[in-house]
């Protein structure tokens, strides 16, 4: 489950910066369904924010959904189109367990790995790094720090 101080921060952010948010959250069957195509299942954490939000837009970061999102100035992609676009395009990256729930609209990307860890993948350097423990704690540290 997401802290819920980070529900009160996602909330007062969404009301802040309404555009940048999905209309809704998905449902259960939904996430259960994307979880099937993708072949594995997401973070706990992440299933709530996919949940309560679906996705967004946090400055110039993007935390991707499960359908594509076009309400935004930027054409989000969904978690499929992302990691098969990316995947193709820096195919010296080793991924291993890692996958992309994100990007920074600069060609970096945040990952995340079946333990949810959040990880950030520089295109220049092709590595990624584990940066936090949790999708909470990426949030908190770097949202709001």
């Amino acid at each position: 489950m997401l802290d819920s101080q980070i529900i009160i921060e996602f909330n007062e952010l969404r009301t802040r910066q309404p555009g940048n948010w999905r209309e809704c959250g998905y449902a259960e069957g939904e996430i259960s369904n994307a979880e099937r195509k993708f072949g594995r299942l997401f973070d706990v954490q992440y299933k709530t924010f996919l949940k309560l939000y679906g996705a967004c837009c946090l400055g110039q970061h993007t935390i991707v959904g499960i359908s594509p999102f076009t309400e935004l100035s930027i054409n989000m992609q969904d978690i499929f189109e992302i990691n098969l676009t990316v995947k193709r395009y820096l195919d010296y990256v080793d991924f291993q367990d890692w996958f992309i729930i994100g990007d920074d609209t600069n060609g970096n990307y945040w990952t995340m790995n079946a333990i949810g860890n959040i990880g950030f993948l520089d295109h220049d350097d092709g590595e990624i790094v584990n940066r936090y423990c949790s999708f909470s704690n990426w949030i908190i540290q770097y949202f709001y720090n």
